[in-house]
C-alpha cells in the first residue's frame, strides 16, 4: 500500500507543480537559452527538476520512507546535489569544482554510510572483487552516473522515460529482496518522471534541467548499490540504466581518444543527438532509447532464474544490440540521410 501511495503522490505533486514552476521560470528568467550545440531553438524553463525533486520527497515522506535512517541518508544527499546544481545554473560553477563536490557527497555516502561496491559478478561465477577499494568504487560508480545521467538528458522526454522505466524496475527488484524502503524510493522517481513527461515530451515546454537529470543519476546509482549489497548483482541492477550508460561511455571514449576536451566543454556527439541530427524527431529517438531501456529491464528481471550459458548469451546479446544501434546511427549520417 505504501508503494502506491509513493506512486501516487509522486506523480499528483510533479504533474501539478510542472507547470508552476514554468511559469515562475519564465518571470524570473529562468531560461536555457538556445546555442549552436543545443537541440532547441528557443528559450525554455529549466527548473522541470524542482518539480521532480519536490515529488520525490513528497512521496517518500508521505509513504514513511524517512522512518528508514539510510533511505533518509540517500534523500538528504540527493537534495544537497539538487541545491548544487541549482547554484550552478545560478553562478556557473566550474565543471571542475562541481565535480570535486560530487566526489565529496559521493564519498560521504560511499564511506559514512556503507553504500560499497564489493564486487561485480559475471555469469560462470567470474568475480571482480575490489576489496579495500570498495569504497572507492562505489565513489566512482555515484559520480560517473550522476554526470552520465546529466549527459543523456539532452532531448524531449529521454531522461524521464529512462527515469520510469529504470524506477519500476528497481522497485520490482527491491520487492523481490524484501526491501520496502528501497521500493519506495524507486516507485516515487517512476512516479515523479511520469508526472513530468506530459510537460517535457509534446511539446518541450520545460526541461528538467541539472537539477533533475543530477538527482536522478544520484538515485539511481545509490539504489543500484544497495541492490547490490543485498546480494542483487550490479550488472543486473545496472541494466535498466544500460542506454545511457552504454552511450555516454562510449561517447566520452571517443572523444578522449581524439583528444577532445569531453568534460568540459559542449557537444552533439553522443549516439542519441547524432540520432536526431539524422532527421529522427525528438519523440522517435526518445522511443527508440525507452524500447531499449525497456528490453534491457526485461532481461534484469529474468536474470537471476536462467542458466549460466543463457546468461552470458543474453548480456552479450544486449551489448550486441546497443553495438547495432550505434553503427546503424553511424550509417545513416555517412549516408546523409535525413
Amino acid at each position: 500500500m505504501t508503494t502506491v501511495v509513493a506512486l501516487l503522490v509522486a506523480f499528483g505533486i510533479t504533474v501539478a507543480l510542472t507547470p508552476l514552476v514554468r511559469a515562475v521560470s519564465y518571470r524570473i528568467g529562468y531560461l536555457d537559452h538556445p546555442g549552436d550545440k543545443s537541440s532547441h531553438n528557443r528559450p525554455v524553463p529549466k527548473s522541470g527538476g524542482y518539480a521532480i525533486v519536490i515529488g520525490i520527497l513528497a512521496a517518500v515522506g508521505l509513504a514513511g520512507g524517512f522512518g528508514n535512517r539510510d533511505v533518509a541518508v540517500i534523500i538528504t544527499a540527493a537534495v544537497a546535489l539538487a541545491v548544487l546544481a541549482a547554484v550552478d545554473e545560478a553562478k556557473s560553477l566550474s565543471r571542475s569544482g562541481r565535480f570535486v563536490v560530487q566526489i565529496i557527497i559521493a564519498g560521504a555516502i560511499a564511506y559514512g554510510g556503507g553504500v560499497i561496491l564489493e564486487q561485480v559478478l559475471l555469469p560462470f561465477g567470474v568475480r571482480v572483487a575490489f576489496g579495500a577499494l570498495s569504497a572507492v568504487a562505489a565513489v566512482v560508480w555515484i559520480a560517473g552516473l550522476i554526470n552520465a545521467y546529466n549527459f543523456m538528458d539532452g532531448l524531449n522526454g529521454m531522461a524521464a522515460v529512462e527515469g520510469i522505466v529504470s524506477g519500476s524496475a528497481l522497485a520490482v527488484l527491491f520487492a523481490w529482496v524484501g526491501d520496502p524502503a528501497g521500493m519506495v524510493v524507486s516507485v516515487a522517481i517512476a512516479g515523479a518522471c511520469a508526472g513530468f513527461l506530459p510537460w517535457n515530451l509534446p511539446s518541450g515546454s520545460i526541461f528538467m534541467g541539472d537539477v533533475g537529470s543530477a538527482s536522478l543519476g544520484f538515485l539511481f546509482a545509490v539504489l543500484s548499490l544497495r541492490l547490490s549489497n543485498q546480494g542483487v548483482p550490479l550488472v543486473v541492477a545496472a541494466l535498466p540504466l544500460l542506454p545511457f550508460l552504454f552511450d555516454s561511455s562510449v561517447t566520452v571514449l571517443l572523444r578522449a581518444l581524439r583528444g577532445e576536451r569531453f568534460f568540459a566543454t559542449r557537444h552533439r556527439s553522443h549516439f542519441y543527438q547524432r540520432l536526431n541530427g539524422t532527421g529522427y524527431s525528438h519523440a522517435h529517438v526518445t522511443m527508440v532509447y525507452g524500447l531499449m531501456a525497456l528490453i534491457s529491464s526485461a532481461v534484469a528481471l529474468m536474470y537471476t532464474g536462467l542458466t549460466e550459458t543463457t546468461k552470458a548469451m543474453m548480456l552479450m546479446g544486449l551489448l550486441g544490440l546497443h553495438i547495432a544501434l550505434a553503427s546503424w546511427v553511424m550509417s545513416r549520417e555517412h549516408r546523409g540521410l535525413r
